[in-house]
């Protein structure tokens, strides 16, 4: 009999177990997840100039531009930062895929008070370096409605 319950006991401390593992792994993985976009930022963006004509648009699942040099369509996208509190709106993108001719894997859409109401400032940073160095030289900036 005691032989019985010993092994009761060990199943029930493997299922136990278990279970802290599979919630271990569940709140990492929640940890990681990526929060949704505030609607703020969802939209279609419109831009004008020599570098900057063409429209941006972005949904809560997929990110496009197309301007006169280069564009991208319908790329899934990581969250790297969002504020939406104050005077200032903040998103800024990883793109998951990066076609051939795309430069800017990570792009920054704000809005700040001292612009005017339907006005964004976009950029776009040749590197994950480049956006957390704030290095704009090599960046593509555009002043575009929403």
């Amino acid at each position: 009999m005691n032989a019985f319950l010993r092994s009761e006991s060990r199943v029930k401390r493997s299922a136990t177990r278990g279970f802290k593992v599979f919630a271990i792994l569940l709140l990492g993985w929640m940890a990681f997840a990526s929060a949704p976009i505030d609607r703020i930022f969802v939209g279609t963006y419109s831009g004008s100039g020599r570098a900057c004509d063409g429209a941006l648009k972005l949904t809560s699942r997929s990110f496009s531009w197309s301007t006169p040099f280069t564009s991208i369509k319908k790329s899934p996208y990581e969250i790297l930062e969002q504020n939406v509190d104050g005077s200032r709106q903040t998103v800024a993108l990883l793109l998951r895929k990066k076609p051939k001719g795309w430069f800017y894997p990570v792009v920054t859409i704000q809005h700040t008070e001292d612009i005017p109401e339907r006005f964004w400032s976009v950029m776009g940073y040749q590197s994950l370096d480049d956006y957390k160095n704030n290095n704009q030289p090599d960046s593509l900036g555009c002043l575009m409605i929403k």
